[in-house]
């Protein structure tokens, strides 16, 4: 579950600070960078309850606990270990802009317009801008490329919402069938987008 500078957000009193675990002992604690300055600061304080949420492999967790210590001169925070993380769900959406070849079936690319961007992705979908108009309920063939070098290749999506957005058309789509194959690149992405942003 954890590992070695995982982002982690930690939000008490109504505001929220960011850092990275840096230790952890099962059943225990936690260990996470932070200055006492800066954790004062949002009112973290000893004893205080707090929500913590972090990312692993495209899914979003959240857990309980509580500050228990400084250490100052090494400037960490001991937390309290969780009694149980809970997964938020397979519908946490990443930001994302990458071309993305829409077909009817597979192999069929006689419709130049069916081409978009992908804007938005996650384990259970994608939101795509396309000047395509698809119709709720139709089942398309999708292929992009990630970042990360990774290629989802005709997963098949059902149209769940088509907007129009004047230039174009925002459409939302969900997997049908996702390989694991699929998964697994979408994953490394999601988990690449999460460190740098810190769990968007």
């Amino acid at each position: 579950m954890f590992r070695i500078g995982q982002t982690i957000k930690l939000d008490c009193a109504n505001k929220s600070i960011e850092s990275r675990i840096c230790g952890w002992k099962p059943g225990r604690y936690i260990l996470i960078d932070l200055e006492y300055e800066n954790a004062s600061s949002t009112g973290l304080h000893v004893g205080v309850e707090i929500v913590a949420r972090l990312a692993r492999r495209g899914k979003t967790f959240g857990f309980i606990t509580s500050l228990a210590q400084f250490l100052y001169d090494q400037k960490v925070a001991v937390l309290k270990y969780p009694d149980s993380v809970e997964q938020d769900g397979d519908d946490t959406w990443y930001p994302t802009s990458m071309p993305v070849e829409i077909l009817r079936t597979p192999g069929d690319h006689e419709l130049e317009d069916l081409r978009g961007v992908v804007r938005y992705v996650s384990l259970a979908g994608v939101r795509i801008v396309s000047p395509f108009e698809a119709t709720v309920g139709e089942k398309l063939f999708l292929t992009f490329t990630l970042i990360t070098g990774g290629t989802i290749d005709n997963v098949q999506a059902s149209v769940t919402s088509v907007v129009n957005a004047g230039s174009g058309f925002d459409l939302t789509l969900k997997y049908i069938f996702l390989s694991d194959t699929n998964k697994r690149a979408l994953e490394s992405f999601m988990d690449m987008i999460s460190t740098r942003s810190g769990l968007l």
